[in-house]
């Protein structure tokens, strides 16, 4: 019984190994806070992080989510 037991945990971790360890330092979601607080730009009280950066950048969502898209992809931006 404890063989299967640890069969099974083992292929789990094969499955669903554990995250990397976070690296030190402020996460991009804290980078892009701190840089819209510096420049005075408020999130509006219904408005998402991503929606506040791409007002602050001059785009629309759409444009914004495209242009990350793409360069997710390794593809010219």
């Amino acid at each position: 019984m404890m063989k299967a037991i640890t069969r099974r945990l083992q292929k789990l971790e094969q499955r669903f190994p554990p995250n990397p360890p976070r690296p030190p330092g402020p996460s991009a979601a804290e980078k892009i806070s701190g840089w819209l607080a510096q420049n005075g730009i408020a999130r509006g009280e219904n408005e998402s992080l991503m929606a506040t950066f791409a007002r602050a950048l001059g785009v629309t969502l759409s444009e914004l989510r495209a242009y990350l898209q793409r360069r997710a992809a390794g593809l010219r931006a």
